[in-house]
């Protein structure tokens, strides 16, 4: 038997949950301005007839939300040719408006990566990026499709200081986690971003501190030193990096004018005295120079820098020999033979062998520079323990922290390496307690 649903309350009641109809109305307002037509931008051709569809299916969503014909025309393009980015942009385009964000941006993680300056792509991906919270990939959608749409270029003007806020705090927390890998992807999308802007040039500079790329991380400092001629500490690193990998007068300079303006504080007296030796290096000769800069040092590379350093072992007087019998062919093989036979460095008794290429471990300078101390005379009262006589590591540690060779006992590390920088600034100390300035 048919049912006729003539009555008006019969109408609403029954017959309209059983009848199926396109939904009338235009997309949601605020999707509007993201709902581009799904050929804008696109750099292939979809076809005569592909493009007339299209046309005619994103007019039918957003001006009528008629989300099943699009949804229909979407398909049955994709089913003839599943390539079609246009057909997936609209899919995209529909989960929009149907506030499924994930899903959107699921469909279009392969049309970008394959079309990366897809108009219509990007203004949806960023839309669905926005809504999610993701800024930084919503920045980064709307800034690529700023050249083709306005609503992309307002938005990306918009987000940029929260999308540059959040990268970096993301490089901050990647280098306290130990992951340089993150940091530097990281970094490198701000770079791509905004090179000039104060958060990327912040993020270089610690991403070179930790990286120990004291080139890149002065690069930075100089800029940002520049623009905030004020801060201090950006003002002391500038002076530190200018002097171990720059221009080490500049570095003088800037410590000169804050010790000025302070002449009370003694840790700015300090470095400024560190910073005019430094200078004095300037007048060195350029591999010695270049040793000073090394990451770790051998010890034919620590010979050379106690020999041009110390007036005492470049012209004082030497004892003999000693010989050693592989360094004949040696670049430094005049400071070697200065430095083993004035008893500073150690030859193999057996072998006669200075081993001038093997790494100089902390302990090993020390030792030179305390026997270097113990020549003064008179003698230094610091010299309780190790002194021209050698010692046990612990009291060689000893007399070094009364020396201040080094500020404190857990900075002597018998076995580590030792950085060119680190063995000038155990010299400059050593010819302060010698009283050669």
């Amino acid at each position: 038997m048919r049912i006729r649903c003539l009555p008006a309350l019969l109408v609403l009641a029954g017959c309209a949950g059983a009848v199926e109809g396109p939904v009338t109305g235009p997309a949601p307002r605020g999707d509007l301005p993201f709902l581009l037509s799904p050929l804008a931008g696109y750099p292939l051709a979809a076809g005569a007839e592909g493009e007339r569809r299209l046309v005619a299916a994103h007019a039918a969503l957003v001006d009528r939300g008629d989300d099943a014909t699009a949804r229909q025309t979407a398909a049955a393009l994709l089913a003839r040719d599943p390539g079609l980015h246009p057909a997936t942009v609209l899919l995209a385009q529909i989960d929009l408006v149907d506030r499924d964000y994930q899903s959107a941006l699921d469909r279009l993680g392969r049309v970008v990566g394959e079309l990366p300056g897809y108009t219509a792509a990007l203004v949806v991906r960023g839309r669905a990026a926005e809504a999610i919270g993701d800024v930084a990939l919503a920045f980064e959608s709307f800034r690529a499709a700023a050249d083709g749409s306005i609503v992309a270029r307002e938005r990306a003007e918009e987000l940029r200081p929260r999308a540059l806020e959040i990268v970096s705090n993301r490089v901050e927390d990647a280098l306290r986690r130990n992951r340089p890998d993150a940091a530097a992807a990281a970094l490198e999308r701000l770079t791509a971003w905004a090179p000039d802007a104060t958060p990327t040039l912040r993020a270089a500079q610690r991403v070179a501190a930790a990286r120990g790329d004291q080139a890149a991380e002065l690069a930075a400092v100089r800029t940002l030193s520049g623009r905030f001629p004020a801060d201090r500490e950006l003002r002391i690193r500038r002076s530190d990096l200018e002097l171990e990998a720059g221009e080490p007068g500049a570095g003088l300079r800037i410590l000169q004018e804050l010790a000025a303006a302070e002449p009370d504080d003694p840790e700015l007296a300090e470095r400024l005295e560190r910073a005019k030796f430094r200078w004095r290096l300037v007048l060195l000769p350029e591999p010695v120079r270049e040793q000073a800069k090394l990451p770790e040092l051998t010890r034919g590379d620590f010979a050379s820098v106690l020999y041009w350093l110390f007036p005492s072992v470049r012209y004082g007087r030497a004892g003999g020999g000693r010989i050693a019998n592989d360094v004949f062919d040696h670049p430094s093989r005049e400071a070697i033979v200065r430095v083993v036979n004035l008893g500073l460095m150690s030859v193999d008794p057996a072998l006669h062998r200075f081993e001038p290429g093997r790494a100089l471990t902390r302990l090993a300078a020390i030792e030179s520079l305390l026997r270097l101390l113990a020549s003064s005379e008179p003698r230094l009262a610091c010299l309780r323990d190790g002194g021209a006589g050698g010692g046990s590591a612990e009291s060689l540690c000893g007399d070094a922290v009364r020396c201040r060779l080094i500020d404190e006992i857990g900075e002597c590390l018998p076995s580590a390496p030792v950085s060119g920088a680190a063995a000038v600034e155990m010299c400059r100390r050593a010819l302060e307690q010698l009283g050669v300035r």
